[in-house]
C-alpha cells in the first residue's frame, strides 16, 4: 500500500453563504439558498432536508398554532437559524483541521495523545437534529433549538469544558481520597 503527502490541497479554502432574513411574509429560502457552508460534510444536506420537513411541520400545524403564515414563517426561522450556526461552526473546526499548519499539531496529537484526539473528532459532529419534537414545542430541553445533544455549538469550547470538567473531578476525587487517607492514618 502506497501513500502520498498531499501538501498543496487547499481544501479548508471554501464559501459561506448565510442570507438575512430567510423569510418575508410570502417566500422563504431554505437549503443552500439560505445557507451553504462548503461541501466537506454532508450535514448542510442533513439541514436542507430539515429545513424543508420543520418549515412543513409548521404550516401544517398553523390553525393549531393559531399564527398567521408570517408568524409561521419567522418562528421557522427561530428554530433553523441555531442548527444552521451549530453546523456551521462545527463544520469550520473541521475544515481547519486540514489546514497546512494544523498538520503537524495534529499528527503529534494523534500519536502521543490519541484518545484525547479521538474524543475531540468525536465530538465535532455528535449531534443530530430534533424532527418533529421542537416544531411544536419550539426549543429542546438541552440547550440550542432544535438541536439534540449540544449545549455549547463550538466543538472546541465544549471540549475544553468538558476537560476542565474532567481535571475538577479528578482533582476533588484526588482530595477527597487524602482526606480519607489522612483520617484512616490518623486512628
Amino acid at each position: 500500500l502506497e501513500t502520498e503527502d498531499i501538501t498543496d490541497i487547499m481544501c479548508y479554502s471554501t464559501f459561506h453563504i448565510d442570507c438575512e432574513p430567510w423569510c418575508q411574509s410570502n417566500a422563504v429560502l431554505i437549503g443552500d439558498a439560505a445557507h451553504a457552508y462548503g461541501p466537506l460534510t454532508a450535514k448542510m444536506a442533513n439541514l436542507a432536508i430539515n429545513d424543508a420537513h420543520s418549515l412543513a411541520e409548521l404550516l401544517n400545524h398553523r390553525a393549531k398554532l393559531n399564527l398567521s403564515q408570517e408568524q409561521i414563517l419567522n418562528e421557522w426561522e427561530k428554530i433553523q437559524r441555531p442548527k444552521f450556526e451549530v453546523t456551521k461552526i462545527r463544520t469550520l473546526r473541521h475544515l481547519q483541521l486540514y489546514m497546512p499548519s494544523m498538520r503537524a499539531i495534529i499528527r503529534f496529537l494523534w500519536k502521543y495523545f490519541p484518545n484525547f484526539t479521538l474524543k475531540y473528532f468525536q465530538s465535532i459532529f455528535a449531534y443530530d437534529y430534533e424532527v418533529q419534537s421542537c416544531v411544536l414545542k419550539g426549543t429542546s430541553s438541552l440547550g440550542i433549538t432544535g438541536i439534540m445533544g449540544i449545549t455549547i455549538a463550538d466543538p472546541l469550547f465544549a471540549y475544553a469544558k468538558r476537560c476542565i470538567n474532567d481535571a475538577v473531578y479528578y482533582i476533588g476525587f484526588g482530595i477527597f481520597a487524602i482526606f480519607l487517607l489522612q483520617q484512616f492514618l490518623a486512628f
